[in-house]
């Protein structure tokens, strides 16, 4: 008996305690006729291979073997128009140790038609609970045209325990999922998902870039970015009535010089980095 059915039985045997004279009787059994053709409507498909389109949300699980860079997919996703977005959950749990991490993939058309097509690239987690008792699993994608291919990989093992990954996925602009569950050896991918780029990590934050064990901000910019403070739209320090300030609190004034905060207060006490 589907829910559709059990919701309006139920409905049908509170009307039944009523005469049938009854306008409440009449009412509610309105509602019922109403309730049942909205959830048929609403309703999602028996298939599950039918939970696609324009938002949908899947499950799954997969074998962690306790094997480091063995690998198993969790199956490809066609986007409609080469665009779309997955979010994946997966919380690996094995004998002792519990990984938990969430992925946000946008799907572009720079990743099948430009020159990562075909590779395979480590996503960074939007969260990550990091590794335990040595154990830890990264998830790679790799985009033909606009076909993704999802996998996970034992990134770190302790060599004794496996774990089983429970996998929810949420989806946008998918026209196909095909689960997949063949498993593999591959090192982890040189390059990295530049689409998720803030990761964090036990209330650490890293920007393209795993956060180190030591940084409560970790920003990897390469050779071509860094880290850029807004200036102000005045020259020196803040003056007073803008506020009250903290001690350690930086600012770029409009001239460019940075200054920093050295005693809290409105305005505060401020001095420029690297003036005597």
């Amino acid at each position: 008996m589907t829910a559709i059915q059990n919701n309006n039985n139920r409905t049908n045997d509170i009307a039944c305690a009523f005469p049938r004279s009854s306008r409440l009787r009449l009412r509610i059994c309105s509602l019922a006729a109403l309730l049942g053709l909205l959830l048929a409507v609403n309703a999602p498909a028996d298939d599950p291979s039918l939970d696609v389109g324009d938002w949908a949300v899947d499950s799954t699980s997969r074998a962690l073997e306790a094997v480091v860079n063995k690998t198993v997919n969790i199956g490809t996703f066609t986007f409609t128009g080469g665009t779309g977005s997955l979010v994946i959950s997966v919380n690996a749990n094995g004998t002792g140790y519990h990984v938990g991490k969430r992925y946000v993939i946008p799907m572009r058309n720079n990743l099948w038609g430009g020159a990562t097509s075909g590779t395979w690239l480590k996503v960074l987690p939007a969260y990550d609970t990091g590794i335990w008792s040595g154990n830890n699993f990264d998830l790679d994608i790799r985009v033909v045209n606009a076909v993704m291919d999802v996998r996970l990989r034992v990134a770190a093992t302790d060599g004794v325990h496996p774990a089983t990954a429970d996998i929810a996925i949420e989806s946008t602009g998918v026209s196909v999922f095909s689960p997949k569950t063949g498993t593999g050896t591959s090192a982890s991918p040189a390059a990295v998902f530049g689409g998720s780029v803030l990761t964090q990590l036990d209330g650490r934050v890293g920007v393209n870039t795993v956060p180190s064990a030591d940084a409560a901000l970790d920003i990897n910019g390469g050779d071509a970015l860094g880290l850029r403070i807004r200036p102000r739209t005045v020259a020196g320090p803040p003056a007073a009535g803008t506020g009250t300030w903290s001690k350690g609190t930086l600012i770029v004034d409009s001239t460019g010089v940075l200054w920093v905060c050295m005693a809290g207060g409105a305005p505060g006490t401020w001095k420029k980095v690297g003036a005597p």
